[in-house]
């Protein structure tokens, strides 16, 4: 299991936060649909969407965004180079800020089961697509150009 798996499930009894790593099988479904829907421009290297999203900067709401998120679990995976085919499922999107708080800098993708959002968080911003803009434009985010 990787280092990024080992601290968040760490970090997820410390939060009291229920999540489970995907089976790799599944891991790579899921990854698929949503990558396939989405069409992020990099996932690898620093995660960016660019198409047709917005973005906050990264150091006023990694921890916070999350906040405005559903109440469902959400599936976070990582750059598709070095930490390919890992998902991990948390019971409660909104607590995502709240259990990466307790990890060392993580870029990532967040998204939902049915794949209706797709956020890029990494050093420089937080990206939101799909249902996301919803949530994220009263925040002030600004269109991708």
């Amino acid at each position: 299991m990787n280092s990024y798996i080992n601290e968040i499930i760490e970090a997820a009894k410390l939060t009291e936060t229920e999540c489970c790593v995907l089976s790799k099988e599944e891991a790579k479904q899921y990854i698929k649909q949503v990558l396939d829907k989405f069409n992020p421009q990099k996932t690898q290297g620093h995660l960016s969407i660019y198409n047709n999203s917005v973005s906050l900067p990264v150091n006023e709401y990694e921890f916070t965004y999350s906040r405005h998120l559903p109440q469902e679990p959400a599936y976070l995976f990582f750059d598709q180079v070095t930490k390919k085919d890992t998902v991990i499922k948390i019971s409660n999107a909104q607590k995502t800020g709240e259990l990466l708080l307790q990890c060392s800098g993580m870029e990532y993708f967040l998204s939902n089961e049915a794949s209706t959002y797709l956020i890029a968080v990494n050093w420089y911003v937080v990206e939101g697509a799909g249902e996301a803009l919803q949530w994220m434009e009263p925040l002030g985010a600004t269109p991708i150009e």
